[in-house]
């Protein structure tokens, strides 16, 4: 984000801290600094924190800086901006969030890292550890910091035209989207058909079991359910293959 070419977005967060750290909200906790920002400021703030924070280091670098806490707020802003950029960030957002924390105390259990991570079988427990050579074996195997990383680079592809999008939306020269009336534009499920059960019940299955940990709403699944055993055993891998991605 530029002041030059972001000069609204960036006002509202340059107001919003300078309340943070100079001002009324000296001191605040930062969820009692987001609660006390005007509707528009907290917009921005928590806009420019996912930017910030993504295009920094990637998404993993937002859920273990402890962003991910304001999840659902975010998701709320992120559901009133219009535009094809905004609408794949809603997707990539959607993969995200069946495996980060939402619902930890923010006054208790602040920390860093893997403590804003949901389990996996991959991680027995969330505390931090001291030793570098376990964290990198975490980072390695922990199913949603893989997650995380997938979707750095479709990021980045659309960093620009994102920031162009919230600009607009924050600035009102254009209207904010009606969530009812745009889909989420959804990713492509991450599993292998081929290796695995090549059974068609197993196959169907496994696409249900990926699709529901990657964020897709259950009429979505179906949708592809429904096409995918309208067929024989071909149709249904070139229906799944239409919406997987190994």
């Amino acid at each position: 984000m530029s002041e030059e070419k972001h000069p609204v977005w960036q006002g509202l967060m340059d107001k919003s801290y300078d309340r943070w750290q100079n001002g009324d909200l000296k001191d605040k906790s930062k969820k009692d600094f987001l609660d006390a920002l005007d509707s528009q400021q907290t917009q921005a703030t928590l806009l420019g924190n996912l930017n910030y924070q993504v295009g920094n280091g990637g998404f993993s670098q937002w859920v273990g800086n402890g962003y991910a806490l304001s999840f659902d707020h975010l998701w709320k802003v992120m559901e009133l901006i219009p535009g094809d950029a905004a609408n794949k960030v809603r997707g990539m957002l959607k993969e995200m969030e069946p495996f980060i924390l939402k619902d930890k105390d923010w006054t208790k259990d602040r920390g860093f890292g893997w403590n804003y991570w949901r389990e996996d079988e991959s991680r027995d427990r969330y505390d931090s550890y001291d030793e570098d050579e376990e964290e990198e074996y975490e980072e390695e195997t922990h199913e949603g910091y893989e997650m995380a990383k997938s979707l750095d680079d479709k990021y980045y592809a659309i960093n620009r035209q994102f920031m162009d999008e919230i600009e607009a939306f924050l600035s009102g020269t254009i209207q904010p989207r009606d969530p009812k009336s745009e889909p989420v534009q959804l990713c492509k499920v991450r599993m292998a058909l081929v290796g695995e059960d090549g059974n068609a019940f197993a196959i169907l299955g496994r696409f249900q079991q990926a699709a529901r940990r990657q964020g897709w709403p259950k009429e979505e699944i179906k949708k592809v359910v429904d096409v995918a055993t309208a067929g024989d055993y071909d149709h249904l891998l070139c229906a799944l293959m239409e919406h997987t991605v190994e």
